[in-house]
């Protein structure tokens, strides 16, 4: 079965999801598998050995000094706190998107969103 989007092929697509659940999942995951190669065989064969060392430095210090230690060196931007003992990552990006395509943040002419 071929999937172009339409409302026909999309309406097979879900009739086979409820058919057979296991056997689409099995039909993606085999389509996923023969497009990693394609698109992502060069970018794997480049980053497969740094995200091993990386993956390595974090089951180490999970071993060392456990996993609130752990999970907040994935990131500059954690803040460990206690009571209970957790980890907070401040996600909050301030940023406006304006009619060039260009991001920007912050005051712009006076705007603070660059909409004038």
């Amino acid at each position: 079965m071929s999937y172009d989007g339409s409302p026909h092929v999309r309406n097979k697509l879900a009739e086979a999801l409820l058919r057979d659940p296991e056997a689409l999942r099995a039909d993606v995951l085999a389509f996923l598998d023969l497009c990693r190669p394609v698109f992502f065989g060069a970018l794997w064969a480049e980053s497969e050995p740094l995200l091993a060392r990386a993956a390595h430095r974090v089951r180490q210090r999970l071993a060392d000094d456990g996993p609130v230690s752990a999970l907040a060196s994935l990131s500059p931007s954690s803040v460990r706190l206690a009571d209970p003992p957790r980890v907070v990552f401040d996600k909050v990006h301030h940023a406006v998107r304006v009619s060039t395509g260009r991001p920007r943040a912050g005051r712009v002419d006076g705007d603070l969103y660059g909409l004038s």
